[in-house]
């Protein structure tokens, strides 16, 4: 049978309103129960967060990986997810991320896991030190202790790159910020200052404008092109190789910075009575 007519979208370009960042984010709720009893309530704020507190235009992609219907349908009905891509099955964090920053066409990428908390005006501040270090491949939000070891470049800084690098210790990092991450994490207090008290904690300065001097593979914002390059396989694992990307920048010798503000937060798989409130205060209960 002969074609008739012709595509009247043949040869046409988008021509919506540009936005020169995309995030995104990857959620894998298998269940409603056990581990994931509380997922689909942490995901949809964090989601809500992120698009709420911003206090920049960005466009969001949500990559599920084979989620139950309970969470594929609220994710449908959420109004600030720009673009889905909904996956049959788990294909794995790192192949998943593979998949969704080789769709990204905007020249920043960033990207969240669907537990993470997100402050007000987080985007501006990431941007910032995305825009006075410009030679950082990748800028986070959530300082860390214990990222501080897994990185060399704060020793082998050199020129053209220069800053003014600041070391401090473990006791000078915000108690607060430590506490928070244990919580988070599960973690026994004083396993973490056995494992980390000799931490290389430093941060650098320019133009006024501070930022940790490690990565984060948690959340972050980036230059596009060389994540994207440097991003590792995952070849099928469903987790871990979580800090893939992360050794591969460190390796090639990429700058990776923190916030030196906190600008989002840890919430892990349950939500306890300090963050419940927390949450409550920044009216992030409210539902669309």
């Amino acid at each position: 049978m002969a074609r008739v007519g012709i595509n009247p979208f043949y040869g046409q370009r988008y021509v919506g309103e540009y936005v020169p960042i995309t995030m995104v984010v990857i959620t894998h709720i298998p269940s409603v129960e056990g581990y994931y009893q509380e997922a689909i309530e942490i995901a949809e704020i964090s989601l809500r967060s992120m698009a709420r507190h911003a206090g920049e235009d960005f466009q969001l992609l949500v990559v599920d990986n084979g989620s139950c219907n309970e969470w594929r349908t609220r994710l449908l009905q959420l109004p600030y997810v720009d673009q889905y891509l909904l996956l049959r099955y788990n294909i794995g964090k790192m192949d998943a991320q593979k998949l969704a920053f080789g769709l990204v066409h905007t020249p920043i990428v960033g990207y969240s896991d669907p537990d993470v908390l997100f402050y007000p005006g987080w985007l501006s501040a990431e941007l910032e030190v995305l825009q006075v270090f410009p030679e950082a491949v990748l800028v986070g939000g959530y300082p860390v202790v214990s990222l501080f070891e897994h990185f060399s470049i704060q020793n082998r800084i050199s020129p053209p790159y220069y800053y003014d690098i600041v070391r401090l210790t473990y006791d000078d990092f915000p108690k607060e910020w430590i506490r928070d991450h244990l919580i988070a994490t599960g973690t026994s207090p004083k396993h973490y200052y056995e494992a980390h008290k000799d931490a290389p904690v430093a941060y650098i300065e320019r133009l006024g404008i501070k930022a940790w001097l490690h990565g984060h593979h948690m959340q972050f914002i980036g230059w596009t092109e060389p994540i994207r390059y440097y991003l590792p396989q995952g070849y099928g694992l469903l987790m871990g190789q979580a800090k893939g990307l992360n050794y591969a920048l460190d390796a090639a010798g990429c700058l990776q910075l923190t916030t030196y503000d906190r600008v989002v937060k840890h919430m892990g798989n349950h939500l306890d009575g300090e963050l419940r409130k927390e949450i409550k205060t920044m009216g992030l209960y409210y539902k669309e």
